[in-house]
């Protein structure tokens, strides 16, 4: 092979600039060829389209003096002298640059030095993607979230102060309630007795209704408690909590082998034991109660089931099941928050899953809920 000879260089870059000048014809995003001493070789028709400039305006021109502010940046030609001497890619540098008509925008610049003869540099190839729509969006996805973490603040800290302060007068009503009925046991007629009755049994519901408030206002404040869980050890935990209230209702529980997942573990718990309590308050009378749990894979998640022999729920109305305080049954017939399940709606909803159900009346109700499966999780064998 004969030496390089300048001739011989400067046909080459001919060349390249032809093949460069056919590829800029059909590519999307600006790119330009700057000569070794940044002076601009040649740009795409897309580079002159984002800058709004008249085509050919730019060439021989050096890259710090265009008609186009933020190319004069010294952080931005020192990248562009490293990849010629080191050749070293710029990957993705983000640079503030101004256009005529469209006023500031947000590049990414990619460059990649070409070689010559004996791996001699040439020439540098630069292309550029405008983010200014991605940048505004991430701008505004982050001021959101900013603006929706202050607002769980102030709302747990409002629960937390209103749980704290109403406890004490609740407390203090039912104290002094319960104190005046004894105190005037036989004193007092049936209708007067009555009544005390009612004052003490609002202020047990109101109390059982701002703990359940609190709880369901922390749930998305609890950070860092994602851990490996075995969801067979924290089904025989609840079932423990509950072993009363399936003695009382005779209900039988079985259980496939549930899957390890990575999660808190105490949430877990709170999901099972509400649907399980659920699972055995709403039955028919004279009819014990027979629950199934399962899980399954199914691609990315695990999907588990609590499947009941319940009074059902109308189809109609199970998604408004997931809402607070929404109830199909009066306290009399049941009792309960009317939080359960919107309780269980925002855990799974914390661990990135879905929860949803299945269900006729008189005909039982099965619950579904997903977890998604991570690396290290495994189903017991």
């Amino acid at each position: 092979m004969s030496q390089s000879t300048p001739a011989g260089v400067a046909g080459e870059l001919t060349s390249i600039q032809a093949l460069a000048e056919a590829v800029f014809r059909t590519a999307r995003k600006p790119a330009m060829l700057l000569d070794l001493g940044l002076r601009v070789r040649i740009a795409n028709g897309a580079f002159y389209e984002a800058f709004q400039l008249k085509a050919d305006c730019l060439d021989g021109r050096f890259i710090d003096g265009l008609d186009v502010p933020g190319w004069d940046e010294t952080r931005l030609l020192h990248h562009f002298e490293r990849v010629l001497c080191e050749n070293k890619p710029l990957e993705n540098v983000a640079a503030e640059l101004k256009t005529p008509g469209l006023g500031s925008r947000m590049f990414l610049v990619n460059a990649r030095r070409i070689d010559g003869h004996n791996q001699e540099p040439a020439a540098l190839f630069v292309e550029l993607e405008d983010v200014t729509q991605r940048e505004s969006a991430r701008e505004k996805a982050e001021i959101h979230t900013t603006e929706l973490e202050r607002s769980n603040s102030e709302l747990e800290q409002f629960a937390y102060i209103a749980s704290h302060d109403l406890q004490e007068p609740l407390r203090m009503i039912a104290s002094y309630t319960q104190l005046l009925g004894q105190r005037y046991s036989g004193k007092l007629d049936a209708d007067a007795n009555e009544f005390i009755g009612f004052v003490v049994d609002g202020v047990h519901r109101m109390q059982s209704l701002v703990d359940a408030l609190l709880a369901y206002s922390r749930i998305d404040k609890r950070r860092g408690t994602f851990q490996e869980t075995r969801c067979d050890d924290v089904l025989e935990f609840v079932q423990n909590n509950l072993k009363q209230i399936i003695s009382e209702s005779g209900a039988t529980i079985t259980s496939d082998p549930l899957p390890i997942v990575t999660a808190d573990s105490t949430q877990i718990g709170q999901l099972f034991q509400n649907l399980l309590s659920n699972a055995m308050k709403f039955h028919e009378p004279g009819v014990s109660p027979r629950i199934r749990i399962s899980a399954s894979r199914n691609g990315s998640e695990w999907l588990f089931s609590i499947e009941d022999n319940g009074i059902g729920i109308p189809l109609d109305q199970g998604g408004r099941l997931f809402q607070l305080f929404h109830r199909l049954h009066t306290r009399s017939e049941y009792p309960g928050t009317g939080i359960g399940l919107a309780l269980c709606k925002k855990i799974v909803e914390r661990h990135a899953g879905r929860i949803w159900m299945e269900s006729a009346p008189n005909k039982g109700c099965t619950f579904y809920f997903t977890l998604p499966v991570k690396a290290g999780e495994r189903k017991r064998q």
